[in-house]
């Protein structure tokens, strides 16, 4: 449903030149002088002359639309959001006033769908010519992205974004909170930690790989993704015995390890992830409380081909190193 605004034209009343638009107001206007009317899309404005006219002009119809109402009043109707150009003719053909016809998308509608869309949200909008502004902050970049395509259901491709997401800053680690449940939990452990650059550090030796994970799980639920872990273990592993065993149970595969500062390296090209899963398993069976990097990668197949009853027939096999 259109909502109707009247405003009047006395042509016999002078208004300076640069007015600003005006929207649902009383605006005078006299001969030679341009004037701005602004609207909303789908929204509707009688104009009224204080004198007749003969005959009326639209720029662009595909704008703004005009019905004659009488030879005094005229229906403007705003369609889509633009600029065009109403003329008023007198019955000589001379030009009596022009209107400038600003349409801009429907901003009062697309504030109530934002409202209920995005409650909450600290989003500012506002008109710019015929497009959206959209300005404020919000709590994540998804519910922007909410923002920004329901304005451009309004103002389609005329979207602006000055929008800000709102980054919340972590809590502070408490790091004596942290000293004192870990010296009751290992107290002959010489362990240190500290604060560095927004994150917990924790070094020192412990003796054996189960209390490294321990530490670990417990300095991640006081700074959980913001740990540095340089800690490490005094207990050996035999890594030979370990590959051999590994090797009896996949003999084809092959597998090396490693011991790299405190952590079990397995590398090499399995032929299959269910080859590389079993020597990770026999890994943390074999260390349990180790952790272990994962270097391995599986073996690349090739295609041959080779004809088969007449028929060409695509096999995968091994590719040569």
């Amino acid at each position: 449903m259109f909502r109707t605004t009247t405003v009047a034209i006395c042509l016999a009343l002078a208004v300076p030149l640069g007015a600003p638009p005006v929207l649902a107001e009383a605006l005078n206007v006299q001969r030679g002088v341009t004037t701005t009317l602004e609207l909303a899309r789908d929204s509707a404005v009688v104009v009224e002359s204080d004198l007749p006219f003969a005959e009326l002009t639209i720029a662009n119809p595909d704008i703004a639309d005009i019905s004659t109402l009488s030879d005094r009043a005229i229906y403007v109707l705003g369609k889509e959001p633009g600029r065009t150009t109403l003329m008023l003719l007198s019955g000589e053909g001379q030009v009596m006033t022009i209107v400038n016809i600003q349409v801009t998308p429907d901003i009062a509608e697309f504030r109530e769908r934002l409202d209920q869309i995005l409650p909450g949200e600290a989003i500012e909008a506002r008109t710019a010519n015929d497009g959206i502004v959209l300005s404020g902050t919000v709590s994540s970049a998804q519910k922007m992205a909410q923002a920004i395509e329901l304005a451009g259901r309004y103002a389609p491709g005329r979207v602006s974004n000055l929008m800000t997401v709102d980054v919340a800053q972590p809590p502070p680690i408490e790091v004596d909170r942290f000293r004192a449940e870990l010296a009751a939990m290992m107290p002959e452990a010489g362990i240190e930690a500290r604060l560095a650059n927004g994150r917990l550090v924790v070094s020192g030796e412990v003796p054996t790989a189960a209390m490294l994970d321990q530490v670990a799980t417990l300095a991640e639920s006081y700074a959980p993704g913001r740990v540095q872990n340089l800690l490490v273990s005094t207990e050996t592993i035999d890594i030979d015995a370990m590959v051999d065993q590994i090797r009896q149970i996949v003999p084809d595969e092959p597998v090396e390890a490693a011991l790299v500062g405190g952590s079990i390296v397995l590398s090499g090209r399995m032929s299959s992830q269910d080859a590389l899963g079993q020597v990770m398993r026999i890994a943390e069976l074999f260390a349990p409380g180790w952790p272990i990097t994962n270097l391995m990668t599986l073996r690349e197949e090739c295609t041959v081909r080779t004809r088969r009853a007449g028929e060409v027939v695509e096999l995968p096999v091994p590719c040569n190193d």
